[in-house]
């Protein structure tokens, strides 16, 4: 029996990319196979809890515990109560939900024709995403870059934007005081390699651990320049971190 270890259930509005401020179902997932300086989900790296919270009326703020983990029908039976209100998506967000692939097939084959499905992923784990595109509606994926993450992971990036594009997809770039030109023309190189009409997101990183802050005059600069090669950059913060939605 596949099972999954979730952090927490409910009902609210996106509030990141270019989807910023539609109602969704957040389904958030425990556990991340990265680690990154600016990561603001104590649970991603941490250790498995036991429980995990669900809003008992979509959009109350009100919770409920439940015993992890889960299986897909347990899911199923949660969030296809949510999705009779009036959602345009329910979103699989973490951590990294693709580490629960097994799961996410079984679940997904449950839940299809129910509403739209929305995946937020660090864009790395792209042989999994090979098997769960077929039943995927939209695709947030973030780049991940060495000054925030340690690691090189361009190759993972350009197999999982290949797969990615066969269903709606953008990209997201969360940006520092860290982060280095290099990087994100390195970014942009490969966005253009594979298709250009993809949106690019540049998302200022909010201050946390120990990530600096990036200056809007710097944000805008980056914007202009990758402008050059992509046809749709925008820049967009985090709105839930100044709404408590979420």
């Amino acid at each position: 029996m596949t099972t999954a270890f979730l952090q927490e259930i409910f009902s609210s509005v996106q509030g990141e990319g270019i989807y910023l401020g539609v109602r969704q179902i957040f389904v958030r997932f425990q556990r991340c196979n990265l680690a990154c300086n600016y990561c603001d989900t104590n649970e991603a790296t941490g250790e498995l809890s036991e429980k995990f919270r669900v809003e008992t009326v979509p959009g109350s703020g009100i919770f409920q515990w439940f015993n992890n983990p889960v299986t897909p029908r347990q899911l199923m039976d949660v969030v296809g109560k949510m999705a009779a209100e009036k959602h345009h998506s329910i979103s699989l967000t973490g951590g990294e939900p693709l580490l629960y692939k097994d799961f996410l097939l079984e679940f997904l084959n449950l839940f299809r024709g129910t509403c739209q499905i929305f995946l937020e992923t660090n864009g790395t784990r792209w042989e999994d995403l090979k098997e769960l595109i077929s039943m995927i509606d939209i695709i947030s994926m973030d780049f991940k870059l060495p000054s925030a993450t340690g690691l090189s992971l361009w190759d993972c990036h350009e197999k999982f934007l290949k797969i990615a594009k066969e269903k709606e997809v953008y990209v997201k770039l969360v940006v520092s005081a860290e982060t280095k030109k290099h990087e994100v023309d390195r970014a942009v190189k490969l966005i253009q390699r594979i298709d250009h009409t993809v949106p690019l997101i540049l998302q200022p990183v909010t201050p946390v651990n120990k990530a600096k802050a990036i200056s809007p005059r710097d944000v805008i600069s980056l914007q202009d320049h990758c402008s050059l090669s992509l046809k749709d950059v925008r820049v967009i913060p985090q709105m839930h971190k100044t709404f408590e939605l979420l």
